[in-house]
């Protein structure tokens, strides 16, 4: 099956809460020599995956090229006030009023960057030293998959102007018939954007 998939696409190896896991349909042996992604889990399961698909062999298989993990679950626990640490979830900031999602988010990833840099893995380069900037851009109205606007219901392309969007760091984007919608949802849900003003979409007037 792996066998299949041409060498110059990276493989996704499903750790997290997919329907099939890797180790489920395949051997580590399968993922060896080929450029790997992995897909979910916290990052104690991340280092043991890894390790299970670099580590030497007695047979002199190559190491799988490990180029990237991905976790949704720093978003999950921060949307109920927890940060991740390497000794479990913290909810001491819980009720603390100051304390954004995007914030509590940062912080998790933080501590990630901590535990992989205690286990001698953590890139010495960035895409951005390597000159890979990528740039955010903001939400649009091709981006909202309900007409319905978040607040109040009217369908957001039936107004004069056209749908305001914006993008939260809850990981949401909402559409809205008005700024006035807009805001009201914003400010009554305690909502921030990812990037500020950046991150709002206003139709043409």
């Amino acid at each position: 099956m792996i066998d299949a998939i041409p060498e110059t696409l990276v493989l996704g190896y499903s750790r997290g809460y997919a329907d099939r896991l890797a180790h489920e349909f395949s051997d580590p042996a399968d993922w060896r020599g080929r450029r790997v992604h992995i897909l979910g889990g916290s990052p104690p399961k991340q280092l043991n995956a890894i390790r299970q698909l670099t580590r030497p062999t007695l047979t002199d298989e190559p190491p799988a090229d490990i180029v990237g993990v991905d976790w949704n679950g720093l978003h999950r626990g921060a949307q109920f006030g927890e940060f991740w640490t390497a000794d479990g979830w913290d909810d001491s900031g819980r009720d603390a009023d100051h304390v954004t999602v995007r914030k509590t988010v940062r912080h998790s990833l933080a501590r990630v960057r901590e535990f992989w840099r205690a286990h001698g893995i953590w890139p010495e380069t960035t895409p951005q030293n390597e000159g890979l900037n990528v740039e955010y851009e903001g939400p649009s109205p091709a981006d909202l998959e309900d007409a319905a606007c978040t607040e109040c219901g009217t369908n957001v392309w039936r107004t004069r102007r056209g749908p305001y969007v914006a993008e939260y760091d809850i990981g949401a984007i909402c559409g809205y018939c008005s700024y006035g919608c807009y805001f009201s949802h914003r400010h009554r849900n305690n909502l921030e954007e990812i990037a500020g003003e950046q991150s709002v979409y206003l139709p043409p007037a």
